[in-house]
């Protein structure tokens, strides 16, 4: 199977209500069921579950090794550990002339809202969010406001199954969520769907994936907005290895046919020529793989005995073999393992070894990200608005106050990274923006909170020694 991405889900309609509701959801579902269909094979892929497995060999079929190479999950986990395996966090953003406020009480209104968001486990469900779309192209959450209020937490973080899962989009160029659908089957095969929007919650049962029969019940939308959100690995809607899925399958043939080469090397029929032995003895060789043959001529050669075999050139074909490995990481932007040579920088190596594609890639996947963050951050503020939290004003919070920052860390060159920040404090940036710039720290946001007692003492002592001496310059002035 080759793919080109997950389909969007589009409807005409201008909003979805109960007088369309059912017709809107028949028609999602049949785009749904592709994608779906297409959702289960790359997650069967990644685990190990490939058409090699499904190959059958016509000469020789009792030596047929089958071996899954699994690079599938090696370039979904580098990514997956690589840009949010600490998770994402928000910070402020800066103030500008068309949007002032107070600085401080933004800061604590951000460390508030990620104070809710990791009760709620969400660096782990980001790894998990991320899992689901690096393999399949999209993934789904949703956020539900709490009934009763625990802890500082006013709602629930939730991971959908991608499969049973979609958004429906508007036709036209705003592309505005009209619904959020989600649904699962009932141990007496009944399927249930959830179609959330914006005013409305529309419970609905049917017999199959494909017949929404009946409105059991309608509630309203007490958030005021469609609380499901779709997340993508890319614009494409691709999953991470999707386009090297050729490459991967050939490379699963040269590993299993270099295994066949080695064992029918080792089964080599045996060829007896001239040699006359009896019925009851060809019966007992028959399972030995021995091959007799006698001339036709009546020529008297000379009887022989020897092994049929032809072997298999392991040079080229691990040529062949590194060659696919090779392309499969360079078209999937995963960084090689080979070692630098001497008299490289690291940045050198950095370039060479593909760290460089890695993080361009890495980037793409994080701007996808950041486009579906915010608008689940619009939907975590409306949940904040109309929720009592004690000890706590998040009045005013906007989106645009926010910066969303994948913790995409990197700890080399640290030496530089420090110097850069202590340089640019000293030319008179704001520390806040100097860490966050630098790349070091995954939530930049609480690392300036924390550091602004030793920044005041630092900024102090650079400031006294910057000072002229006084009584220095009046001796050379002779005053």
């Amino acid at each position: 199977m080759r793919f080109k991405g997950r389909r969007p889900i589009y409807s005409d309609v201008s909003s979805v209500t109960k007088d369309n509701v059912l017709d809107v959801l028949k028609k999602a579902m049949s785009v749904h069921a592709q994608n779906r269909a297409e959702i289960v094979y790359l997650q069967n892929y990644e685990r190990g579950i490939q058409p090699i497995q499904n190959r059958k060999k016509e000469v020789r079929p009792e030596i047929n090794n089958r071996v899954v190479e699994n690079h599938a999950n090696e370039i979904k986990t580098f990514y997956s550990g690589y840009i949010f395996a600490k998770g994402v966090s928000y910070v402020q953003r800066a103030e500008n002339d068309i949007r002032k406020g107070n600085a401080d009480t933004d800061d604590s209104k951000i460390s508030a809202l990620n104070e809710m968001f990791f009760e709620e486990g969400k660096t782990s469900k980001d790894q998990e969010l991320a899992n689901d779309f690096l393999t399949t192209g999209i993934a789904h959450r949703m956020l539900l406001p709490r009934k009763e209020m625990i802890g500082v937490s006013p709602f629930y973080l939730l991971h959908l199954d991608v499969r049973n899962s979609f958004v429906i989009y508007s036709s036209d160029v705003f592309h505005r969520r009209l619904a959020g659908v989600t649904y699962y089957k009932d141990s007496n095969n009944i399927v249930h769907w959830t179609v959330y929007t914006d005013t409305e919650v529309f419970f609905i049962d049917g017999n199959n994936f494909f017949t929404p029969i009946d409105i059991k019940k309608i509630e309203s939308n007490g958030i005021g907005i469609e609380p499901i959100v779709e997340y993508k690995a890319n614009f494409e809607r691709m999953g991470i290895f999707e386009r090297v899925l050729p490459l991967l399958d050939a490379l699963n043939v040269c590993t299993s046919d270099r295994l066949n080469g080695l064992e029918q090397f080792i089964n080599s029929f045996i060829w007896m020529n001239n040699v006359e032995i009896d019925n009851e003895q060809v019966e007992q060789l028959k399972d030995k793989l021995i091959l007799l043959t006698q001339n036709t001529d009546g020529s008297t050669n000379p009887a022989s005995v020897q092994y049929l075999t032809a072997d298999l050139n392991q040079d080229d074909t691990q040529t062949l073999a590194d060659y696919l490995y090779s392309q499969i990481l360079q078209i999937a932007g995963v960084p090689s393992r080979d070692g630098s040579s001497s008299g490289e920088t690291g940045v050198a190596v950095e370039y060479r070894n593909g760290w460089q594609i890695a993080s361009t890639n890495a980037s793409t996947i994080e701007n996808a990200f950041e486009v579906s963050e915010r608008e689940l951050l619009k939907v975590a503020i409306a949940i904040i608005e109309k929720s009592n939290i004690p000890d706590m004003d998040m009045t005013g919070l906007k989106v645009s106050d926010i910066e969303i920052k994948p913790a995409r860390s990197r700890t080399d060159n640290f030496v530089s990274k420090v110097q850069g920040i202590a340089q640019g404090i000293q030319a008179g940036l704001h520390p806040k923006h100097m860490i966050s710039v630098s790349g070091l720290f995954s939530d930049p946001q609480q690392v300036y909170i924390d550091s602004k007692p030793f920044l005041e003492k630092w900024l102090l002592s650079a400031s006294l020694e910057d000072e002229p001496d006084t009584e220095e310059v009046e001796d050379e002035s002779g005053k």
